[in-house]
């Protein structure tokens, strides 16, 4: 009788990673999930910032007519309202100028950093505050 055929050589142990199915694709996996983050703010905090800030919005705007929030400001308030440390001005620029931005870009992004701004508490605008908003402008933008 012939001797039975030798056994296929043994493959090195896998890792979890690779034992692990993927998810299909008709299976969305939550963000926080990928990421490893721990669950975000409650609601009730979120509420709180947003109140306060809006409280802030109410006082810097008291005897301006018409004026109750950051959104409706207008330009010839920016400068007065939105005071910017250097790094942030120096920030700003640059992002006017690489992504060649005009001037009603540049009212939205002050407006939305000045926002930004008062939800974390702060009176003046900090470079952070300018970089997210000027991602959300960049997320306004069509995709080519």
């Amino acid at each position: 009788p012939a001797a039975p055929p030798p056994s296929p050589p043994q493959s090195p142990p896998q890792s979890a990673d690779q034992t692990t199915p993927p998810p299909s694709a008709g299976s969305p996996v939550p963000f926080e999930t990928l990421r490893g983050l721990e669950a975000g703010e409650r609601s009730a905090v979120i509420r709180a910032r947003v109140v306060a800030a809006r409280e802030r919005q109410r006082v810097r705007f008291e005897g301006e007519a018409g004026v109750f929030c950051n959104a409706q400001m207008p330009s010839r308030l920016l400068q007065r309202m939105c005071r910017m440390e250097a790094a942030a001005e120096s920030l700003l620029r640059a992002a006017m100028q690489e992504l060649q931005l005009s001037a009603r870009a540049y009212d939205r992004i002050l407006k939305v950093a000045r926002t930004v701004a008062d939800l974390a508490g702060r009176e003046g605008i900090v470079a952070g505050d300018v970089a997210e908003a000027v991602g959300y402008r960049s997320l306004d933008r069509p995709m080519v």
